[in-house]
């Protein structure tokens, strides 16, 4: 039994594909979004307690100023924690975007042979209509031309 090749089986495998990793990209950008976000909400808030322990320190509210400090390191490390992040996100999405571009690719290749196929079917068919037409008007041409030689 020989193995037969199905075009159409083969594309929808690769549309299939395409349509995950397109979901898989717009999540992770969702993600790297929303992380971009904390960390903008994160900076906001360290700069805002920076500010708060600079405003104790002009009014010499020393008491305060060691609570500020281990917030301000926990939101560093937090940053640091963000910024790591950020990174391994954005490097999915770049992994995604190449996937993506190349399961593209593939698409439109297969899409483009499956088309070459039809065309080179159709004309196919239509070289058989021809022949058969043409097979047709010949035996029609040779009993048209015995009848009229067998008239008298």
């Amino acid at each position: 039994m020989a193995f037969q090749f199905n075009l159409n089986s083969v594309l929808e495998l690769r549309k299939t594909e395409s349509d995950q990793l397109t979901s898989l990209l717009e999540t992770h950008k969702k993600k790297l979004d929303d992380l971009k976000t904390m960390l903008e909400n994160e900076k906001e808030c360290y700069f805002n307690e920076r500010d708060q322990i600079n405003e104790d320190l002009l009014l010499n509210r020393l008491d305060r100023i060691a609570m500020f400090e281990n917030s301000l390191e926990l939101r560093k490390s937090w940053m640091l924690r963000l910024l790591e992040s950020i990174r391994s996100v954005e490097d999915d999405v770049q992994h995604y975007s190449i996937a993506l571009k190349q399961s593209k690719r593939n698409v439109k290749i297969l899409e483009k042979l499956r088309d070459k196929q039809y065309e080179d079917f159709m004309n196919e068919e239509n070289k058989r209509e021809q022949r058969i037409l043409d097979e047709h008007a010949n035996t029609q041409f040779i009993h048209r031309h015995n009848f009229e030689s067998q008239k008298p």
